[in-house]
C-alpha cells in the first residue's frame, strides 16, 4: 500500500482555503480544520486518519465512491459525512461549500474501543456515509471549533473529554471492530495495564 497521506497533506488532492486549524494546539489524537470549497471533482488517496466532514454552509448534490459505483446524497448545513481510513475513494459535489473536517486518529479509535469492549483491537472500520443526519455528532464537532476560536481554561482537557465523546459515538453508529485473538494466558489486557499506570 502507498503511503497514508495526513490531515496537512489533503489539500494537495481538495484544494480550499482554510479557514480553522487546531495544528498549533496540537490535540492528541485528533485534528479540526475548516474549509472553504469551490465546486470539484476530487480523488482523495488513502488518509492516515478518519475523517468526519460537517457542512457548515451552502448546499450540493455530493457524490461519493469507493471501488464501486457512484452514490449521491443532498448535504446542506448540519449534514455530516464519514470516511473511513486506508482507503482511496473518489468525490465531487456541484456547488460550492464550507465544511469542517475532524480528524481521528486510528490510534484514539482504537484506545477507546479497547476500553468499552476491554479487549485487544485488531482494527476498527468506519462505514463511508456520503449523508448522515446526526446532530450529536455535528455538536461535538462545533464543541471543538468553539474551543479553538475562544478557548480558557482547560483546553487540552475539554479537548480530549469531546474527542473521547465522539469516538464512542462513531463506535456505536459507524463502526465494525475486529479483535485480536489472546493467545497469552495470565497477561493484562490493554485496559487493565492502562488502569494499572
Amino acid at each position: 500500500m502507498s503511503e497514508l497521506i495526513t490531515p496537512d497533506q489533503l489539500p494537495r488532492w481538495i484544494p480550499g482555503n482554510l479557514m480553522l486549524d487546531s495544528a498549533p494546539l496540537s490535540w492528541d489524537g485528533m485534528a479540526l480544520k475548516g474549509y472553504r470549497y469551490a465546486d470539484q471533482d476530487v480523488l482523495i488517496p488513502a488518509m492516515r486518519d478518519y475523517m468526519i466532514v460537517v457542512y457548515k454552509h451552502g448546499e450540493a448534490d455530493m457524490s461519493q465512491r469507493c471501488g464501486g459505483p457512484w452514490h449521491t446524497e443532498r448535504v446542506e448545513p448540519g449534514v455530516v459525512s464519514v470516511l473511513t481510513r486506508a482507503e482511496i475513494s473518489q468525490w465531487r459535489w456541484s456547488k460550492p461549500i464550507e465544511v469542517s473536517h475532524l480528524y481521528m486518529s486510528q490510534t484514539a479509535i482504537a484506545d477507546i474501543a479497547g476500553d468499552v469492549f476491554e479487549r485487544d483491537i485488531k482494527d476498527v472500520e468506519m462505514r463511508h456515509m456520503v449523508r448522515s443526519e446526526d446532530p450529536i455528532l455535528a455538536s461535538l464537532v462545533e464543541r471543538l471549533a468553539f474551543e479553538l476560536d475562544d478557548g480558557g481554561l482547560g483546553g487540552r482537557l475539554y479537548a480530549e473529554a469531546v474527542r473521547n465523546q465522539a469516538c464512542i459515538h462513531l463506535l456505536r453508529h459507524y463502526a465494525s471492530v475486529s479483535f485480536r485473538d489472546n493467545g497469552a494466558h495470565g497477561r493484562f489486557s490493554p485496559t487493565q495495564r492502562r488502569l494499572l499506570i
